[in-house]
This record gives structure tokens, C-alpha cells and sequence, in this order.
């Protein structure tokens, strides 16, 4: 009997490491391994406090290189924005109007004379703040860039199973930041032209950040 039981005992577990061979292994339980939630909520809630940001520091800057009717309007539009009356949708209302300042920057030749003459030409104290506004605007362009690798990196790997409902939310957050990064070269581009035919006085590094991050 003792011989028996042994020899049973010894089939089952030839047969178990067979099909353990033949499947790739025991299935695990749970998702281990893969892109985990918390990497997901984390890279999500940083993408959106640097769209924030570049928002901010766009809507800082778009009026002072913009014509003087142009920058009345968008000013007047933000200040509304900023004192709306409903506190619930004040943010959304600023958000907005700071979105159309980032389409309307992108959307401004800085090879013109027209753009190069009107800040060239500015008071000191109003070139002054347009490099403060260029140096916060590529500081945030450089966080952007470096958002976006890193999301295009976590789009790429495989969630842990309890995770796997967040990953278009993680795709999404990729691709937005994403998008504002290559709009910010753009700009940087731009503005790299300007700040030395305008003799706007910008630190050279805050530049290279962006323009030699080889992005996108």
C-alpha cells in the first residue's frame, strides 16, 4: 500500500510540472508586476498641475508680446474670469480663457518686425517682466517635456490587473501633456529669435533645456 500511495503521489506531481511547463507557469493571483495604480495616479495628477502651470505661465506671457488691443482683450476676459461670480465654476471659467492664450501664443510669429519692434521697443520695466514671463514659460515647457517621455514610457508597459481601468485615464494625461509640449518648442523656438534680436535679457540654460531635449 505504502508503495502505491508513493507512486501515486509521484504521477500527480510529474503531471503537475508538465502542465506547469506546457502553460508557462502557475497563474498568479492578483496583477503583480505591471504598472501599478499608484504610478498611474501619481504621473496623472502631475501631468495636470503642469497643464495648470503652463496655463498660468502662458497667460502671463501672451499679453506682453501681443498687440496692445489684443492684450486689452485677453486681460479683460481673465480678469472677468478670475471674479466670476459662481465660486464652483470660477477655475473652469480661468481655465478657459488661459487655454485661448495658449492658442493665441502658439499662433503669434515671433519672426515678424511687427512682434519684434513692439518688444524691442518696450519700457525696461515691461522688457523686464517679459523675461521673467519667457524664463517661467520655459521652465514650465521643460517640466512638460519631461512629463512627456515619461508618459509616453508608462503608455507603453502593461498594468497590474487591478489597475488596468485606469490606463486610459493614464493614455490621456500622456497625451495632453504631450500635445503642450510640442506646442511649447514651438514657442520656444520662437521666442529664442526674439529675446536676441529684441535684447531681451533670458538666461541661455533655460533655453537649452528645452530646444536640446530632443523632443518631440
Amino acid at each position: 500500500m505504502t508503495r502505491f500511495l508513493m507512486a501515486m503521489i509521484l504521477v500527480v506531481g510529474l503531471s503537475a510540472q508538465t502542465a506547469s511547463a506546457q502553460f508557462g507557469g502557475m497563474p498568479k493571483v492578483g496583477g503583480g508586476g505591471g504598472l501599478s495604480a499608484a504610478e498611474m495616479d501619481k504621473f496623472i495628477k502631475d501631468a495636470k498641475a503642469a497643464k495648470l502651470k503652463m496655463l498660468e505661465t502662458e497667460a502671463a506671457l501672451y499679453p506682453l508680446v501681443a498687440s496692445k488691443e489684443a492684450a486689452d482683450d485677453f486681460n479683460r476676459k481673465l480678469k472677468a474670469a478670475k471674479e466670476w461670480p459662481n465660486p464652483a465654476e470660477r477655475d473652469s471659467k480661468v481655465v478657459e480663457v488661459e487655454e485661448q492664450g495658449e492658442t493665441n501664443l502658439d499662433a503669434i510669429d515671433f519672426n515678424s518686425p511687427e512682434v519684434t519692434d513692439r518688444v524691442k521697443n518696450a519700457p525696461p520695466d515691461v522688457k523686464k517682466n517679459i523675461a521673467v514671463a519667457i524664463t517661467n514659460f520655459l521652465g514650465a515647457a521643460a517640466t512638460d517635456i519631461s512629463l512627456a517621455k515619461q508618459g509616453k514610457a508608462l503608455a507603453a508597459k502593461k498594468p497590474d490587473m487591478s489597475a488596468a481601468s485606469k490606463m486610459p485615464d493614464l493614455t490621456n494625461a500622456a497625451a495632453d501633456v504631450a500635445k503642450q509640449a510640442t506646442s511649447a518648442v514651438k514657442v520656444a523656438n520662437g521666442l529664442q529669435r526674439l529675446v536676441t534680436v529684441a535684447k531681451v535679457d533670458v538666461p541661455a540654460d533655460s533655453f537649452t533645456k528645452v530646444l536640446n531635449s530632443n523632443f518631440p
